[in-house]
């Protein structure tokens, strides 16, 4: 009996024995693994100064009173999400939108009042293309010419962690008299109760606040409006002249 007893204590003592090595491989396996996940992430998000968010002004096209530009990114990174905010000179621009040219890329931008700050944010499940462009942001230049200097205290941000900016060389853009050129008549201007509008092509009008917020709308296509504004308060405006995809700004006073 004894010798059975001491056999089983043994086989006993080498089976614990195999099973604390077999769970220490395991656990080294795991450890392993996850160095491996680690890496991976690490290699999908390790941003840093030498990769940056680019606001290309050398790419921007103008029509009209409106400038737009694309954003893109330089990275030797796996990029799967890019965020940016950034302010602007309101008293040369009106912020119009950002567009987003990548399909497989959802995207949120908004402006906080608190801070005059636009905040866009991004994610996709598919890789972005380097060098590409990402968005498009527009604006409405309201003296007719842009100046990289009107858009300021940019961040950018690419899986989350903040890069560098990049602005290529840039000249300031300007352009003609689009009063005169697009045949767009606007009185009187100074105004108070009426305004008339009258473009050389059929066009609908909206009246805009300083803050772009719509006041006051002439869905009629037609190459003559006349605005009511008598109980619109007096202040500074903005005429909004819409024709099929494009579109001009012009600023009026109410008296």
């Amino acid at each position: 009996m004894k010798d059975l007893m001491l056999s089983l204590i043994i086989v006993l003592s080498a089976l614990t024995a195999s099973a604390q090595q077999s769970l220490m491989v395991h656990q080294g396996d795991a450890k392993i693994h996850q160095g491996t996940v680690t890496s991976s992430i690490n290699k999908i998000g390790t941003v840093d100064l030498l990769d940056s968010v680019v606001f290309d002004y050398s790419q921007a096209i103008v029509f009209g009173d409106t400038i737009e530009f694309p954003v893109s990114f330089l990275s030797d990174d796996t990029i799967y999400t890019l965020d940016f905010s950034f302010k602007y000179n309101q008293i040369e621009l009106v912020f119009d939108s950002i567009i987003n040219l990548t399909s497989g890329l959802q995207s949120l931008y908004f402006y906080n009042t608190n801070d005059s700050t636009i905040r866009f944010t991004s994610n996709s499940l598919q890789q972005c293309t380097n060098d590409t462009a990402i968005v498009k942001i527009r604006f409405v230049m309201l003296n007719g010419q842009f100046n990289p200097a009107y858009v300021n205290t940019i961040k950018g941000y690419l899986n989350g962690d903040g890069c560098s900016i990049k602005i290529p060389n840039y000249s300031a853009v300007g352009i003609e008299d689009l009063n005169a050129k697009d045949g767009i008549s606007i009185y009187p201007n100074p105004g108070r109760d009426l305004i008339n509008v009258e473009t050389s092509r059929p066009s609908n009008i909206q009246l805009l606040d300083s803050n772009g917020k719509i006041v006051l709308s002439d869905n009629t296509i037609f190459e003559k409006h006349s605005l009511n504004t008598t109980n619109i308060s007096p202040g500074f405006y903005l005429l909004k002249i819409e024709s099929g995809n494009f579109f001009q700004i012009r600023k009026i006073i109410l008296e």
